[in-house]
């Protein structure tokens, strides 16, 4: 079953982080320490008048990290992008 989380993150020049509140009891958490592929998507509508939904779909491997981030030093999934598909992009 896919699940839709949000999830809080920062980009970093050649990584995404993925955090947030209690990530180490999270799925995506124990499934990035038993699988390290991982996908990541940023969707949003460009326009409702006229319907324009676009998004992006990253593709990489993750990894678990302590670090400084946007919530003090916290433990987070750091995302290597390897490739992406888009649609609606400009």
């Amino acid at each position: 079953m896919k699940r839709q989380v949000e999830l809080r993150g920062v980009v970093s020049g050649k990584y995404f982080y993925a955090g947030g509140r209690n990530i180490t009891v999270t799925h995506k958490f124990k499934n990035v320490t038993k699988n390290p592929l991982v996908s990541l998507v940023v969707d949003d509508l460009k326009s409702v008048q006229p319907w324009q939904p676009r998004f992006i779909k990253i593709f990489g491997t993750g990894d678990i990290v302590t670090r400084d981030g946007y919530v003090g030093k916290s433990t987070y999934i750091r995302i290597t992008p390897e490739r992406k598909t888009s649609w609606g992009l400009d």
